[in-house]
């Protein structure tokens, strides 16, 4: 069965435990490190796992998470495998003493919209987030693979003993990354379209036309087709976020669109998620004749 897999930092453990219990008590399959002093190698490990074929990374944020060791990593690794990032405001978190810290943060969650639990009764919080889940496909089944840990109930040796392998993993993974990012990324600006599906049925054909200026993203991306300006753009490495406002309507308020986007070698894979709480649209976008 797939899970979401949650972040956040120790000292939100009592917050933690309650979104736990109320997730799984609508039957959401959470994968949640209970251990309080890290495992090595096998940990971490076992940790990079449990990302990699999660449905989405929960991330809890307030100023001891911003600041934690381990919750940057996590989303740092969920940057990697591509997963949807839910960010959950706990309590107020941009004026942390670690100023470095907030603003790593800031980037990695850069149009992303979060779900409010610090200014509103935890069931409406509740209510929002499970809006923001992935959809699980019919009958529960999903196509990944499971965790090689079992969540919230593995201890310290059960990790160790299946970090192992974990670890021989992790290794063949960092090799045949290093091959990739040998040259096989392609370049970024330029014009680019893809067939999008959006969560209420409808595809359209969208195109980006990306003006890369060192780390400043600028042009267009449209939305069911029509050319919207971009925002807040940034380019770090392989890695692309910008957002686009959308204007309103009759009876339909204005909203922007977050999308985090990843050279490969096919192309850019793009996740697209609204500030409305949608679930999150995932498609590549392939080079334009001519682009």
């Amino acid at each position: 069965m797939s899970h979401v897999f949650l972040s956040y930092a120790r000292r939100d453990q009592e917050f933690a435990d309650r979104l736990v219990t109320a997730l799984e008590g609508r039957g959401v399959n959470v994968w949640v490190d209970r251990q309080d002093i890290p495992g090595g190698a096998a940990w971490e490990a076992a940790i990079g796992e449990a990302v990699s074929v999660s449905s989405a990374v929960l991330v809890v944020l307030s100023p001891a998470s911003v600041t934690s060791e381990y919750v940057p990593k996590e989303l740092s690794l969920a940057e990697k495998y591509d997963r949807p990032i839910v960010p959950i405001l706990y309590e107020s978190w941009e004026g942390a003493a670690d100023a470095a810290a907030v603003k790593r943060v800031e980037f990695q969650l850069a149009g992303l919209q979060y779900v409010d639990f610090a200014h509103q009764p935890f069931e409406p919080g509740l209510t929002a987030l499970l809006r923001c889940l992935p959809a699980t496909p019919a009958g529960g089944g999903t196509a990944r693979p499971t965790p090689a840990v079992e969540p919230r109930r593995a201890g310290r040796r059960g990790l160790l003993l299946a970090g192992a392998g974990l670890v021989a993993l992790a290794v063949l993974a960092a090799l045949l990354v290093s091959r990739w990012r040998g040259g096989a990324a392609p370049r970024i600006d330029g014009d680019w379209e893809a067939p999008v599906t959006y969560g209420w049925g409808v595809t359209a054909t969208e195109r980006f036309r990306l003006r890369i200026d060192g780390g400043t993203v600028a042009g267009t991306a449209s939305f069911l087709g029509v050319p919207r300006g971009i925002l807040d753009g940034r380019l770090d490495g392989d890695r692309i976020v910008f957002r686009t406002p959308i204007e309103g309507g009759a009876g339909s308020p204005a909203f922007s669109n977050g999308y985090r986007g990843r050279a490969q070698a096919d192309g850019i894979h793009f996740m697209l998620q609204d500030d409305r709480g949608s679930p999150p649209v995932e498609f590549t976008a392939r080079r334009a004749a001519g682009g």
